[in-house]
């Protein structure tokens, strides 16, 4: 009997001494570890300790009077729920959230910024059109177009609270902004692992890890979803970012006093000069507003659908992209192309002769597409091969140049044709080809500086100086003629020096 009640009590005492090496083990500032333990755990005094130390860190950012009592028994939490946010794991389904963990979610977090927002308390579409742009709250917006089920809408607005809350257990009271930018970028991109999805996944569904509810799930996104991620996040910690917009890309911008910080969310957050994101082709950015944001987002709906050949459901989301961004050029080209492949010309060429000629923001040349097709310097087909799959193997690289061949023998007009044609030989090292190709380009439209740029840079590549320089000097006149000096042109003229140090522009 009393050796029985010794081993009793070494087992309970090993136990106790096991939960309390696990214990000591998890992150002493994760509201959602702590919390996931004491589920596990709750019938001990460790686990009880675990439910206090959560209590804590989230008290420490709430005011006085609306600390939250540690001996006021909290709802149980879903594990799964606790347990998905703590991992890296990705889920296939949304986990199923119940009515009291919805509850415990909403008492704990009713401190984030967001919730003073007049766009968190909207419960329609309607009541959007209402709010001034600082008072959008993007997650709200968003979840309301893209999730149906009310549910399912709380589950993933409860996910990036709780998101949210762990970022700020890490942070000490009144965390500076600086403190905030950050811890966000520590726990996106390190400690939650979101990620640029890999090829076998983003070449046939790219534009899908845009959308709010993807990025949650597969803890992947491209550029525009990890950003409005981190905006959703930035909006519940009071952190004011920027959305910049360079042509087919976006970045945040982070400015204080005379500090600017870019946020480059396919790199895990890492500062980006804004040298890095100009070029011959672009010259500056636009800044964008939460609205733009949300339009954005079904912009890449809508490339989603296009990519699928479900041109209706394209449109549909163009439309619901120029409620939130008006009638972005871009935007407008992209439906209106969908309108063509659908055969309703009509409408297609009203959409296009308001955009006919224009330069999108931030290029350095105008909108050729639309031009040559009002021209008939191209068909709808031919416009088609130009948004294609992008070939990634020789034999398809091949067959897209006799594609693209084919199609300019009927149009040789067609200067985003050349261009793509020059573009697919570079790929295979044909510089030759490449070269002559653009040449054409230039004989049909020489005020181009991505192409006369190119053409520079292949004829130095070729030791044809004379016609490089005179391609130089093209460039370099047309960028002055925007106010615009890049790098590349004093890179590329520095080159030229180096064969022939008489060279002056």
């Amino acid at each position: 009997m009393i050796f029985s009640s010794l081993v009793l009590l070494f087992l309970s005492i090993t136990a106790k001494e096991r939960i309390d090496t696990l214990y000591h083990k998890i992150d002493p500032f994760s509201i959602s570890k702590q919390l996931a333990f004491y589920e596990l755990y709750s019938q001990t005094d460790t686990g009880n300790r675990a439910l206090r130390r959560a209590l804590d860190l989230i008290n420490i950012h709430r005011p006085l009077s609306e600390q939250i009592d540690c001996h006021v028994k909290i709802p149980p939490f879903n594990p799964s729920l606790i347990v998905g946010l703590s991992s890296q794991l990705t889920r296939k389904v949304p986990v199923e959230i119940r009515d009291e963990d919805l509850k415990t979610i909403q008492k704990i977090s009713s401190h984030l910024s967001n919730r003073k927002l007049k766009g968190y308390s909207i419960g329609s579409l309607d009541e959007v059109k209402n709010l001034e742009i600082d008072q959008l709250d993007l997650t709200r917006i968003l979840l309301l177009e893209l999730v149906q089920d009310p549910k399912q809408r709380a589950y993933y607005e409860a996910t990036v609270d709780l998101m949210a809350l762990e970022i700020l257990a890490h942070l000490p009271k009144g965390a500076s902004l600086e403190e905030k930018l950050e811890k966000i970028s520590s726990y996106v991109f390190h400690d939650m692992e979101y990620r640029f999805p890999p090829q076998s996944i983003w070449v046939e569904e790219l534009d899908s890890f845009t959308l709010l509810p993807t990025i949650l799930d597969s803890r992947f996104g491209v550029c525009l979803g990890v950003s409005t991620l981190y905006l959703a996040l930035a909006q519940r910690l009071d952190l004011p970012l920027i959305p910049i917009t360079p042509p087919g890309h976006i970045f945040l911008r982070f400015e204080y006093k005379e500090n600017i910080t870019n946020i480059e969310t396919t790199a895990r957050g890492i500062h980006l000069p804004d040298s890095h994101y100009l070029s011959i082709q672009t010259k500056s950015f636009k800044r964008r507003d939460l609205k733009d944001v949300v339009g954005l987002n079904f912009m890449n709906q809508g490339a989603l659908y296009w990519q699928q050949n479900d041109h209706q459901k394209a449109i549909q989301a163009y439309d619901t992209a120029i409620k939130y961004m008006g009638e972005d050029p871009l935007l407008m080209r992209f439906k209106g192309l969908q309108h063509l492949f659908l055969g309703e010309k009509e409408k297609a060429d009203e959409i296009f002769k308001k955009i006919r000629n224009v330069t999108l923001d931030g290029s350095t040349y105008k909108d050729t597409q639309i031009d040559d097709l009002l021209l008939g310097h191209i068909d709808k087909d031919g416009l088609k091969m130009l948004y294609n799959k992008e070939a990634d193997d020789r034999n398809a690289l091949e067959n897209q140049i006799k594609k693209l061949q084919a199609k300019l023998k009927d149009y040789p007009k067609f200067r985003d044709g050349l261009f793509h044609l020059a573009g697919t030989w570079l790929a295979l090292h044909r510089t030759k080809e490449a070269y002559d190709v653009l040449v054409t380009y230039h004989q049909i439209d020489p005020k181009n500086p991505v192409v006369e740029y190119y053409l520079a840079a292949l004829a130095l590549e070729r030791m044809q100086l004379d016609e490089g320089k005179i391609f130089l000097k093209n460039t370099q006149q047309l960028l002055k003629e925007q106010s615009y000096y890049p790098n590349a042109i004093k890179d590329l003229y520095m080159a030229y020096k180096k064969e022939d140090p008489t060279f002056n522009f």
